[in-house]
């Protein structure tokens, strides 16, 4: 069995191997998946497609079947300047739209032999870079975000995980609570609930990248306990993370930065 690998960033995450038994789920990330040999199969809204490139935005329900081949799979923060073009770019019509995948081909290459020889962060984020570049190509305007959303967001990263309460959130950008969630929602594309379940679920995969045990990140994070991290991880992202990370000899999880 080839060894899959794992990075993950302060704003985005990177999955180089086979996807296998992918459930249904939706996350917060924007997605972009990319086949190192074999198209992949996307489910989503009763259809059966095959991909090379495929861009998936954010809160958009489907599964992953890739088993007969190789993927990257790349998940980036929405808030992100780079993920807002990407999204502008290719994802305004449709919540799922293919890429042309032959501006980039050999840098898919490049990831694919680094399964088989295993590359640094700096190394993998450079690839990433230069496909965003070919992706994007010319300059595409960013979407504005509201101001006070920004600094919301600003503010919910900057504070303890158990700290954070969205009353407190709404009145610092002076904005009742109500019209908070629903603004969030407008500007960001997905619920605030959902964005802070997803940062609680990032945090706590980066500790047990870094050796804590289940329990203890799922304590530190705010999850009730082992078990409801684990469910939260197969929601977000289809995947069991005892599957994930069970056995290092197959699978490679990297903290990065």
């Amino acid at each position: 069995m080839k060894k899959s690998s794992l990075y993950f960033w302060p704003s985005q995450a990177l999955f180089l191997g086979s996807v296998q038994d992918n459930a249904e789920h939706r996350h917060y990330a924007v997605q972009l998946s990319f086949a190192l040999d074999k198209p992949f199969e996307i489910v989503h809204a009763d259809k059966y497609e095959l991909f090379q490139a495929v861009a998936i935005a954010s809160n958009s329900p489907h599964q992953m079947e890739g088993k007969n081949g190789r993927q990257v799979i790349l998940l980036l923060d929405p808030e992100e300047k780079i993920t807002r073009r990407i999204a502008a770019l290719y994802l305004t019509r449709e919540p799922i739209k293919g890429i042309e995948v032959k501006f980039f081909a050999d840098d898919l290459v490049r990831l694919r032999n680094s399964l088989d020889q295993g590359v640094s962060c700096l190394e993998v984020g450079g690839l990433i870079n230069e496909i965003f570049a070919k992706l994007l190509g010319e300059y595409c305007l960013v979407p504005p975000v509201d101001p006070r959303i920004e600094k919301a967001v600003t503010l919910i990263e900057q504070l303890p995980v158990k700290k954070i309460s969205l009353s407190l959130i709404a009145a610092e950008v002076h904005l009742s609570e109500g019209r908070f969630i629903h603004l969030f929602k407008e500007q960001i594309g997905i619920p605030v609930r959902r964005y802070l379940l997803w940062r609680r679920l990032l945090m706590a995969v980066k500790a047990v990248v870094r050796g804590s045990s289940f329990t203890t990140a799922a304590y530190e994070t705010g999850f009730a306990d082992s078990a409801h991290l684990s469910r939260t991880f197969k929601a977000m992202f289809g995947l069991s993370p005892s599957e994930v990370f069970k056995d290092s000899r197959f699978v490679q999880a990297v903290a990065c930065r």
